[in-house]
């Protein structure tokens, strides 16, 4: 005698085949759920049968079923059918176009992210190019004549002690270059009100007040739309002089912007000048850049004369920035160097806001080919804000609080 089986619902043979889903798979019959949609106390699911078709009938493609929620087996099932139509024309392309084009989006996505990885590794990786001069402001300040520059604060020296010091060492009896140039390196606090903006790469020409040759080429063209001033032009020492002859001579090739170093021009020759702003670019002139004025004659002079300073900007460090200079031979006297070094302080500070504070943190002056480098003080000579700017900037502060 054959016992039968407990019906017990733990034994797995009888819960196996009480499971609707599991006799519709029996049955031939594939269950897929497309989160139900309730009609009253009926869920609606979504079965696909596939029948062999027969030499006059394709497969049966789609048969409806509706679920009764209460009952769990094959016997409360009502069949419903319904009739699969085809989609409309050109659906199944524009799905192969959306899914193309999000897998090229996907694509070019990860190459973005993985080239910005590989940038910030290098950048992490990569060294300043300069090392900002350490103050060292908690430090005691050297009570010596000889002291160590790890131990101590820095020393700001004035420029007379500065000068002399690098007179001895060039000494006809030390290195004996008594007309080595004197070179003022500044390093620049290169941040902006807001901490994400800084100060781009910057350059100018300042006139010193006691001139001196630095052995650089100085070619300087003029556009001038009368005969006067180009005969100022002419007197301040322009290399090529000119109006609209000149305009034409340049579109047809037969006068190169390259060969000039500076570009000036009048204000009544601009509109005429207009045509060759696609060849000078960014050299065209303006009054901001100081090439277009009135005075041909000081305008030539100016830039024939002028020192030529650029300032360098750190890749790591993006608020550190410097600018190293000549300002004349060490044979020059004390007086005219140091007005020259006043001169070139004041023209670098004015490519930043003065409300904003010293743009100049640590200024030294180098002789070479000595490797001495000496700190000198020029807060002097950087422009401060007036007592009278901060009482209306912090009234405004003010008025923006309580509004």
């Amino acid at each position: 005698m054959i016992r039968r089986p407990p019906r017990s619902t733990l034994f797995p043979y009888t819960t196996l085949f009480r499971s609707g889903k599991m006799a519709a798979y029996m049955q031939g019959i594939r269950v897929f759920i497309s989160g139900p949609r309730f009609l009253g106390s009926a869920a609606i699911c979504q079965l696909r049968r596939w029948e062999r078709p027969s030499s006059s009938s394709a497969a049966v493609p789609l048969v409806g079923i509706v679920l009764n929620q209460r009952v769990n087996r094959m016997n409360g099932l009502y069949c419903v059918q319904t009739r699969g139509f085809p989609a409309r024309r050109g659906t199944r392309e524009r799905k192969l176009k959306i899914k193309k084009a999000r897998k090229l989006l996907l694509q070019a996505q990860a190459a973005q992210k993985e080239a910005s990885g590989s940038r910030q590794k290098v950048e992490k990786h990569q060294l300043p190019s300069r090392i900002r001069t350490p103050q060292r402001e908690k430090y005691l300040a050297p009570v010596d004549d000889v002291w160590l520059t790890i131990f101590n604060r820095l020393k700001f020296f004035t420029i007379t002690e500065a000068i002399e010091m690098h007179r001895e060492m060039h000494h006809p009896t030390m290195m004996n270059l008594p007309d080595a140039p004197l070179l003022l390196s500044l390093e620049l606090n290169l941040s902006l009100e807001k901490k994400t903006k800084f100060v781009s790469n910057f350059t100018g020409v300042v006139k010193l007040p006691h001139f001196f040759d630095d052995g650089k080429i100085k070619t300087v063209i003029a556009f001038c739309k009368n005969e006067e001033n180009e005969q100022r032009a002419a007197e301040g020492g322009a290399d090529m002089v000119g109006g609209i002859a000149l305009i034409k001579r340049v579109q047809g090739g037969e006068a190169i912007l390259a060969d000039y170093k500076y570009i000036v021009a009048h204000p009544e020759i601009t509109s005429e000048l207009s045509t060759l702003r696609g060849i000078m670019k960014n050299r065209f002139p303006t009054v901001q850049k100081g090439t277009l004025g009135p005075d041909m004659y000081a305008l030539v002079q100016h830039f024939k004369n002028g020192l030529e300073y650029s300032s360098e900007k750190d890749n790591v460090q993006q608020d550190f920035g410097w600018v190293d200079v000549p300002v004349g031979p060490l044979s020059m006297p004390v007086e005219h160097l140091t007005a020259n070094i006043e001169a070139v302080v004041q023209s670098v500070c004015k490519h930043r806001p003065a409300k904003l504070g010293p743009f100049i943190t640590v200024a030294s002056l180098t002789c070479p080919p000595s490797n001495e480098k000496i700190a000198v003080d020029v807060l002097e000579f950087q422009p401060r804000v007036a007592e009278e700017d901060d009482d209306d900037d912090e009234e405004e502060e003010n008025v923006k609080k309580t509004a």
